[in-house]
């Protein structure tokens, strides 16, 4: 154990100003605690002994790193490493990409310093549109939501046909197998057909980065009469694979985007 000589600090008051007995009490105290001062070197960390004679460890200083860099597209996350502003890739032999989840994507440094820190030094949040699942709406209202958060494809068509053409007055019925539902759709004088919303249908949100293609998945579609007409939900019924598929897109697109920089993608 190697002992690092250290001088003792010396306390003095401005000549003139009277002190009380409470601070020169506190004074001598602070000289008993003081004058055994020791700073040991152990296995190159360092410690000083306290009052109580234990030793507590002196915590080093780290290298700091810029407060975290926030964006908001994975186009400019891929910019900001690219400029290095912050002169990452000097002072780290390379950083780590880690895609968390659907909407995130953390930049962190490797193990530094004394301590062996981890920092996050950027992190991309995805802006994307809340989407009502599980959740009945009217008519309209489910149209709306369809059309400004769902990508156009065949099944989008279908479900918005059967959404918005559907009519229950009093005497509308259902019929309901537990997969697929049929409904009778009157005009209030007339049956005019039945229309079958035969589940699952395959449908695009947009759930995750533009700048990647969107994950289709399934979906169970469910209408039933409410107190101002017809109300339609959706359903989830993948299970929440979709996740893992928008992760390992999010993680390839930034591979090939970053694939000339010191950089591991982990998704």
């Amino acid at each position: 154990m190697e002992e690092v000589k250290t001088d003792i600090l010396s306390v003095k008051t401005s000549e003139g100003i009277p002190m009380d007995a409470d601070a020169m009490r506190y004074l001598v105290e602070l000289g008993k605690q003081t004058r055994d001062f020791k700073i040991v070197k152990i296995n190159d960390r360092y410690f000083t002994n306290t009052s109580e004679g234990e030793l507590d460890e002196i915590q080093p200083f780290e290298t700091p790193v810029p407060y975290e860099f926030e964006t908001f597209t994975l186009s400019g996350l891929v910019k900001w490493l690219r400029e290095d502003v912050d002169k990452l890739f000097d002072r780290f032999p390379r950083l780590y990409i880690k895609v968390e989840c659907p909407t995130t994507v953390s930049v962190l440094t490797p193990g530094f310093g004394r301590m062996n820190s981890r920092s996050r030094v950027a992190y991309c949040k995805a802006l994307i549109p809340e989407i009502r699942f599980d959740r009945y709406m009217g008519q309209e209202d489910f149209l709306i939501h369809l059309q400004t958060r769902f990508k156009d494809t065949e099944d989008f068509d279908t479900v918005a046909q059967l959404a918005g053409n559907v009519r229950m007055e009093n005497e509308a019925q259902t019929a309901d197998d537990g997969m697929s539902q049929r409904v009778t759709i009157k005009d209030g004088v007339s049956a005019v057909k039945d229309a079958i919303v035969k589940n699952p249908f395959k449908l695009t949100p947009n759930r995750t980065f533009e700048e990647v293609e969107q994950p289709t998945s399934p979906f169970v579609l469910r209408i039933k009469k409410g107190g101002n007409g017809p109300e339609v939900a959706l359903y989830e019924s993948d299970g929440g694979a979709w996740k893992n598929e928008a992760v390992a897109k999010i993680g390839a697109w930034l591979e090939d985007k970053l694939a000339d920089l010191n950089v591991v993608v982990i998704a």
